[in-house]
């Protein structure tokens, strides 16, 4: 790209593509394993709009046909973890963006998926330690031969939101939209 004002394509932008009328969202998140755009549209389903990595510029994008101005949105980073061994990997650390709960959202060693039923713990809280070049890290079993997807819960019973977090991190680092569609 040569044009560098990151706020003509990152961002809600309405466009038409192919004649259809619709919302073009695009976040850069380098770091991330998965990205969606959830909503009053999708009923804040975290699965009905998942966004595509183009390259490694780590810029993901989705267009959404039939959004009105003021629809809600926010986007959705999660963190996937892979153990590719025969054995439970216990102790695990990675590297997390905020200092709040994360959650299991998908385990793919559940038993009505064929897996074992290892059963970890569903919530994880940050503790403060440098890690995978993130300020805090979360600790977790990964069960046998299995991918976990994780990301972050709520702070006191509140959504997470940029605002509800203090953001420590570099700008390269996953991060979270709360915004209405202007």
């Amino acid at each position: 790209m040569d044009d560098y004002r990151s706020y003509n394509f990152l961002g809600a932008h309405f466009t038409d593509i192919d004649g259809i009328d619709g919302v073009l969202f695009a976040v850069w998140a380098p770091n991330a394993d998965a990205v969606n755009v959830t909503g009053d549209f999708n009923n804040w389903s975290g699965t009905a709009n998942p966004m595509t990595k183009a390259d490694d510029s780590g810029i993901w994008s989705v267009f959404i046909p039939g959004l009105r101005e003021w629809d809600a949105y926010k986007y959705e980073i999660h963190a996937v973890v892979c153990n590719f061994t025969p054995a439970v990997c216990e102790g695990y650390r990675i590297g997390v963006p905020y200092n709040c709960k994360y959650c299991e959202i998908f385990n793919s060693d559940r038993v009505e998926l064929g897996g074992s039923g290892f059963n970890g713990t569903a919530v994880y809280y940050a503790k403060r330690q440098k890690w995978h070049n993130r300020d805090y890290m979360i600790e977790i079993n990964i069960p046998p031969l299995a991918a976990v997807y994780f990301k972050p819960a709520t702070i006191s019973g509140e959504e997470l939101t940029a605002e509800a977090v203090q953001l420590e991190t570099p700008a390269a680092s996953i991060s979270l939209s709360s915004l209405s569609l202007r």
